[in-house]
């Protein structure tokens, strides 16, 4: 069966086929095609607002653990690293990260020097894999940030940073009878 492509992206893996709308819509499971979608074109919006912005976002590809964890180093260099190397000052580093059918993002302020992990349902008291996952995420970056070196913009604000500091989880669940 053929997938009736919606909207097509500067790469391979930004486009939106018609069932990723309708799964949408049912509010059902979405995949990653469609987040890196949407980050593209959060993206190139966010260069039409205010393109000089220092609030601007670099938003990595929701393949992002999977290629750290899984891929060869030259794989990892061309699809991770090198976005790490060509950072141009950007505020925040975005990482959507997905988990057993839920969907987080680890955030790294560059203007705080803060590393923080947005769930939208937490579950208090319960050993949460999607903190770990933004945790290797930190882990990995940082590494690649020491081995580029004194070159990176982003070297003296993570090699500041004291590693054994978790990842700040932040609960984004609204309150029970919160309608916002």
């Amino acid at each position: 069966m053929h997938k009736l492509l919606v909207w097509k992206g500067d790469s391979k893996a930004t486009h939106v086929y018609f069932d990723d709308i309708v799964n949408l819509i049912k509010e059902e499971s979405i995949h990653s095609n469609l987040i890196d979608a949407y980050a593209e074109l959060l993206h190139e919006q966010q260069e039409v607002v205010n393109p000089t912005s220092d609030e601007a976002s670099l938003i990595f590809t929701s393949m992002c653990l999977k290629v750290i964890r899984e891929y060869h180093p030259r794989k990892r260099s061309k699809h991770i690293d090198a976005h790490v190397r060509n950072y141009q000052g950007e505020r925040y580093l975005l990482f959507p990260l997905h988990h057993e059918y839920h969907w987080t993002i680890a955030v790294y302020d560059a203007k705080e020097n803060l590393w923080k992990h947005y769930n939208s349902c937490p579950r208090p008291g319960i050993h949460d894999p999607h903190i770990d996952q933004a945790q290797e995420i930190r882990n990995y970056i940082e590494h690649v940030v020491t081995v580029i070196g004194k070159s990176s913009p982003l070297h003296t604000k993570l090699a500041g940073q004291n590693p054994a500091q978790p990842t700040k989880s932040v609960d984004v669940c609204p309150q029970q009878g919160d309608d916002s």
